[in-house]
């Protein structure tokens, strides 16, 4: 498996200036000097302060720790369940990683098995971040304190104890993960600029890397969010201006580009952006309005997308979009709604279904997980509820939502892996 370095975001030029999405300061890392977590989950502000060097990569440790958790059973009565058992090959499986106050848990089902879960003790901020290469996986956290990134690895079955990705990986948002051939990881700095560091599967990590095109190194106020494609990465966020900034590298960064959005989208939760796969190489991104709380979509790359077009007219988001390509270039979306349910809508060939909301009698809260299916099964999500975790999955209809981990859960992450292995 090839290597692909990729450098971190840059951002906007010339007029773009004013949308204080970019800056000219030394566009190198500092260790914190003064920045703190706003929250958990969110960084807030806005500052191009200069930085010190780059951390440089390191290897994944291996040996792992493991632990047992009980799922507490969840009273909701949703949907009807499926006809169809969710039936497929043993060569896929599903990944969940949730953080709770204290540890990390990660869960692993076949298709039609059930959840098996270990436990790593590990104080953590935000969310947790997946990504998976064959049956090969990479879990990215934030230790508590100044948010250092933190990773796992899961290989011949087995997920490696939790170790520092690089060195002063300091962060003050959620990181993101996104794979093709290799896996990408992109995250915000103390310095609130973006950086990314690439990894084989197996192999080290790349030297942190500041986005610069040219002398214009990206930040903004909240979190990047990052696609790959099969020649390239596609990074989207929010600038302190409130537009939407994606920016492409190839063989280099571009510049940053603002899609002038009529009114600034939500910036603590910023965009979420997605390959569609299935032969396209094209981009969904979606993203939160401030004002409005309603859901925008937009697909493309590069300097080419569509308008941002509505989800719905009259439903709101009280948290992050979650997307996941579903095979043949479809897209799925998914969010919690102003009335604490989830939401869920299908994107496939420029069409998104009508918003539906699957699970009507289970509160959600947080920010959902959702990925492809195992079997005949088109998608999968995971959600909060009254701090357990529960998931469901689809064929042609939505079956009800099953107890994956009791009372604590604060944030989690979902994707699959092609090869079974154990959790």
């Amino acid at each position: 498996m090839t290597t692909r370095r990729a450098g971190l975001a840059a951002v906007a030029l010339g007029a773009l200036l004013c949308a204080c999405a970019t800056s000219e300061d030394e566009p190198y890392r500092k260790k914190p000097g003064g920045y703190v977590d706003a929250s958990p989950d969110t960084a807030t502000g806005g500052s191009s302060a200069t930085g010190g060097s780059a951390g440089t990569g390191g290897s994944s440790a291996t040996g792992g720790s493991a632990g047992a958790s009980d799922a507490a059973a969840d009273g909701a009565d949703d949907a009807a369940p499926d006809a169809a058992p969710d039936a497929g090959g043993p060569t896929a499986q599903l990944l969940l990683a949730v953080r709770t106050a204290s540890s990390i848990v990660r869960a692993a089902r076949t298709s039609g098995g059930s959840w098996a879960t270990t436990v790593t003790a590990f104080t953590a901020l935000g969310g947790p971040a997946l990504a998976a290469v064959g049956d090969d996986a990479v879990m990215v956290v934030r230790a508590a304190g100044q948010g250092e990134l933190h990773e796992s690895r899961l290989a011949a079955g087995a997920w490696s104890a939790l170790t520092p990705v690089g060195t002063d990986g300091w962060t003050v948002g959620a990181p993101a993960l996104a794979a093709a051939d290799d896996v990408v990881l992109a995250f915000i700095g103390t310095d609130f600029k973006h950086y990314l560091a690439t990894t084989a599967i197996l192999g080290p990590w790349s030297a942190f890397e500041p986005v610069l095109a040219g002398s214009l190194h990206s930040f903004g106020p909240s979190a990047p969010s990052v696609a790959a494609l099969s020649s390239s990465l596609e990074l989207a966020f929010a600038g302190d201006d409130g537009d939407l900034y994606t920016q492409t590298k190839t063989s280099v960064w571009q510049a940053a580009h603002g899609h002038g959005l009529a009114t600034p989208l939500h910036k603590p939760f910023g965009p979420r952006i997605v390959a569609r796969g299935g032969g396209s190489d094209e981009t969904v991104a979606a993203f939160v309005d401030d004002a409005t709380k309603r859901v925008y979509w937009t697909v493309g790359k590069g300097t080419t997308w569509t308008s941002p077009a509505l989800v719905d007219a009259f439903i709101t988001s009280e948290s992050p979009v979650a997307l996941a390509a579903l095979g043949g270039g479809a897209v799925g979306l998914a969010f919690v709604a102003g009335d604490s349910r989830v939401r869920y809508a299908r994107l496939s060939a420029g069409v998104l279904s009508a918003l539906e909301s699957p699970f009507p009698n289970t509160v959600a809260s947080g920010e959902p997980a959702l990925c492809q299916g195992l079997g005949p099964n088109e998608v999968e999500i995971a959600f909060l509820s009254s701090g357990s975790v529960v998931s469901s999955t689809r064929t042609t209809t939505w079956q009800t939502p099953l107890p994956v981990l009791g009372a604590g859960a604060l944030a989690l992450a979902l994707t699959r892996v092609t090869v079974s292995s154990g959790p």
